[in-house]
C-alpha cells in the first residue's frame, strides 16, 4: 500500500507526467505566438512527448529547446509551405462565404476532407522530423508514404486531434483543462502509436542489414538518438511500398567515422 503512494509509485509518476505535459504545453503554445516558429515548436513538442511516452525522466525545458534550436531551419521551411497551402484553402473558403456562393453539401465535405488530410500530414511531417534528419522533401514525402501504410493511426490521429475543438464548443466548463492539454494530449496518445511505427521501421533495419538492399550511399535520414546506434531511412519505390530502415557499417551518424558504435571521441 505504502509503495503505491511512495516516490516511485503510480501516483507520483503519474502527477510527474501530466505536470510534465502542462508545462510542455505552455511551451509550446508560447514558442506558436510567432507564427513561423510554429513548426520548429510542435517538432521539439514531439520530440520531448516521444521521450515522455516512454518513462524518460528529463529536464522538459532543455530538450524542447534543445529540439527546437536543432530543428528550427528544416522544420520552418517545411511548415512555411504547409502555411501557404492551408492559407489558400481557408481563403477558397472565405471568399466562398462572402460571396454567398451555394455549394451542396458534398463539396464542403470535400473541402473538409482536403483538410483533415492536410492537417494529418502536418502532424506526421513534424513527427518524423522530430526523430530522423532529412531534407524537407524527403520528409514531406516520407509523412505521406508512412501515414498511408499505418491509415489506421491516421485516423486516430484525427480524432485525437479533434477533441480538443470539440471540447472548447461543447464543454466550456471545463475550458482550463482542455486548454492545458491542448497540444500534449492528443501529442502524447499519439506517441504511444507512432512509437511502433518507430519500432518496426528500425527492426526491418536489424532484420535486412544483410540484405541485398543494404547500401554505403550518402543517408537519407539519419535517425536522432543520443544512444550508441544510428540509422538512416530509403524509401525503395518499385520494391515494395515501404520505408526502408538500414544500418550501415562503417558510418557514423555524428562524425561520419566509426561503424555503428559511436567512433571514440565522438560526442
Amino acid at each position: 500500500m505504502w509503495k503505491f503512494f511512495s516516490i516511485d509509485g503510480p501516483i507520483v509518476n503519474g502527477i510527474d507526467r501530466w505536470t510534465s505535459l502542462v508545462w510542455l504545453n505552455i511551451l509550446t503554445t508560447f514558442c506558436c505566438v510567432p507564427i513561423i516558429t510554429a513548426g520548429a515548436s510542435l517538432t521539439a513538442m514531439h520530440c520531448v512527448v516521444f521521450r515522455i511516452s516512454k518513462g524518460e525522466e528529463l529536464a522538459v525545458t532543455k530538450v524542447f529547446f534543445h529540439a527546437f534550436k536543432d530543428n528550427f531551419k528544416e522544420s520552418t521551411l517545411i511548415w512555411g509551405v504547409y502555411f501557404v497551402l492551408l492559407g489558400l484553402l481557408v481563403c477558397g473558403c472565405g471568399i466562398i462565404l462572402i460571396n454567398g456562393w451555394k455549394l451542396q453539401t458534398i463539396t464542403w465535405a470535400f473541402f473538409g476532407i482536403l483538410v483533415t488530410m492536410m492537417l494529418l500530414l502536418v502532424n506526421w511531417t513534424f513527427i518524423l522530423q522530430s526523430r530522423y534528419d532529412n531534407d524537407p522533401i524527403n520528409i514531406i514525402k516520407n509523412a505521406i508514404i508512412v501515414g498511408l501504410i499505418y491509415l489506421q493511426y491516421s485516423l486516430i490521429f484525427a480524432v485525437t486531434m479533434a477533441i480538443p475543438i470539440l471540447l472548447l464548443i461543447y464543454a466550456m466548463k471545463i475550458l482550463p483543462v482542455t486548454l492545458a492539454f491542448w497540444f500534449t494530449a492528443p501529442a502524447y496518445v499519439q506517441a504511444k502509436l507512432y512509437g511502433n511505427v518507430f519500432d518496426r521501421l528500425e527492426e526491418m533495419d536489424r532484420c535486412r542489414k544483410q540484405s541485398r538492399w543494404q547500401t554505403h550511399n550518402k543517408p537519407i535520414i539519419t535517425k536522432r538518438t543520443d544512444e550508441n546506434a544510428f540509422y538512416r531511412i530509403q524509401p525503395v519505390f518499385g520494391q515494395g511500398p515501404w520505408l526502408l530502415v538500414r544500418q550501415v557499417p562503417g558510418w557514423c551518424g555524428r562524425c561520419s567515422s566509426g561503424g555503428i558504435e559511436k567512433a571514440a571521441g565522438c560526442k
